[in-house]
């Protein structure tokens, strides 16, 4: 678990470093799929993969690209 936070707060302070003004966690991949619209980029992971239609995955890289100009983030792995 606290590795999943430190990766959800690394990626987002890397969002808005690179650009993005606003960062908004979803719930659920549905929840943050309903958010898609021009000018957004859904990026997240689901068991430490991309789920199918989201435009990028949860990498905290220092070079996050912006392609959009708000975030919408769904990171969350299952316990096992």
């Amino acid at each position: 678990m606290v590795i999943d936070v430190l990766r959800a707060t690394s990626t987002m302070v890397q969002a808005l470093a690179a650009g993005y003004e606003r960062v908004r966690c979803c719930e659920s991949v549905e929840d943050a799929l309903a958010l898609r619209a021009p000018g957004r980029v859904i990026a997240g992971e689901q068991d430490w993969k991309t789920p199918p239609g989201f435009d990028l995955g949860n990498p905290p890289e220092p070079s996050l690209p912006q392609t959009g100009r708000r975030w919408c983030s769904r990171r969350r792995t299952e316990p096992r």
